[in-house]
């Protein structure tokens, strides 16, 4: 589903509630598959653009693959603390690039 659709004001709006209420419960699923559960629930035709823009408009990631990609980012900030934690316990000084990585 990645034709252009453009939606009105209203659609967008409803589109953006109803992302931001159910977008825990697609982990497992693709951006295609979330923009046809949308169109079922919407009522109206929902693009994965569509769907990509409305998660912007959040400030979410959608879809397994972003999702497993802000687990790995995760995962490197909690590595990037404990090393951190390391240098201070050695007392040495922490490098500036992995100090922003325990950010």
């Amino acid at each position: 589903m990645s034709t252009i659709n453009t939606l009105s004001f209203a659609e967008m709006y409803k589109l953006t509630n109803w992302l931001k209420e159910a977008h825990s419960s697609f982990s497992n699923l693709t951006q295609d598959q979330i923009a046809n559960a949308a169109c079922s629930v919407m009522g109206f035709r929902v693009t994965t653009p569509n769907l990509i823009n409305a998660a912007k408009t959040l400030g979410i990631l959608i879809g397994a693959k972003n999702a497993r990609s802000q687990i790995a980012k995760t995962n490197e900030a909690i590595m990037a603390q404990a090393i951190c934690n390391l240098y201070l316990k050695l007392g040495e000084l922490i490098p500036a690039d992995l100090k922003s990585l325990a950010e």
